[in-house]
């Protein structure tokens, strides 16, 4: 259960795995739900699959659920909730092969074009620009330039190095290291020398202000007069509120 655990819980937090299983568990859920755990047999878990086709999910993302479902299973095995033997026969069933069934096909994500990226450059914020750009030329992840702290930017030698504090994979005990080369250490130098080392490079609230600047500057240049200011109970009460990064 601790090993189960590691995976849906991060830093206390649940990870978006929770809700893929979860996902994945609702059909198994409207289909037998009434029927014991102990009873949940490998045609059942092929009905299941049968109803994810139906349903119109591509056939990876089904063969995703499946294994879900049984590594859930897995778990209640592991925690003597159903027999083992439950288990042995749910690990029969196999994936959908490519071409051998009626569940759709889907092609490969592909990164994003880089002139896409610079015709997108212009509508974006500054600091969400700069963070594009980071990403684009050390290739990290979204949320590892989001919580990037100038205090695991290592900037000796001519090639700096970003050690993540989390990434995706930290589970499986692999290290992360981030090199970043001199385009992105001129971006990112002005956000490591005016913050603490503690702190985070990039802040939600000066995106925020920069973009309410904006708004303010295009609605003065549509009226002659400065528009009165509209009451706005968000303003005050927000049912959203920002975060810090």
């Amino acid at each position: 259960m601790a090993t189960r655990r590691r995976v849906l819980l991060k830093n206390g937090e649940p990870t978006s795995e929770l809700r893929h299983v979860r996902d994945s568990l609702r059909v198994v859920k409207e289909l037998y739900g009434s029927t014991p755990a102990a009873e949940f047999s490998p045609v059942r878990l092929t009905t299941v699959r049968e109803e994810m086709i139906r349903i119109g999910w591509c056939r990876t993302e089904i063969n995703k659920k499946v294994g879900r479902i049984k590594r859930t299973f897995r778990w209640a095995v592991e925690n003597e909730m159903v027999e083992p033997t439950v288990l042995h026969g749910l690990q029969a069933v196999s994936g959908l092969r490519k071409g051998c069934s009626e569940a759709r096909e889907t092609k490969p994500v592909q990164p994003v074009e880089e002139h896409v990226v610079n015709k997108t450059l212009p509508f974006l914020s500054r600091v969400v620009a700069d963070m594009v750009r980071i990403q684009l030329l050390c290739g990290c992840r979204p949320g590892e330039i989001c919580l990037m702290p100038p205090q695991n930017v290592n900037r000796d030698g001519a090639v700096w190095k970003f050690t993540p504090e989390s990434h995706k994979t930290e589970h499986h005990g692999r290290q992360r290291l981030i090199f970043l080369g001199p385009r992105a250490q001129e971006i990112l130098r002005p956000y490591l020398d005016n913050r603490s080392a503690d702190t985070f490079c990039f802040f939600l609230k000066e995106v925020g202000a920069e973009r309410r600047a904006r708004q303010h500057a295009e609605r003065t240049k549509r009226f002659s007069v400065t528009p009165t200011p509209r009451f706005t109970p968000n303003a005050t009460s927000p049912k959203r509120l920002l975060g810090v990064c």
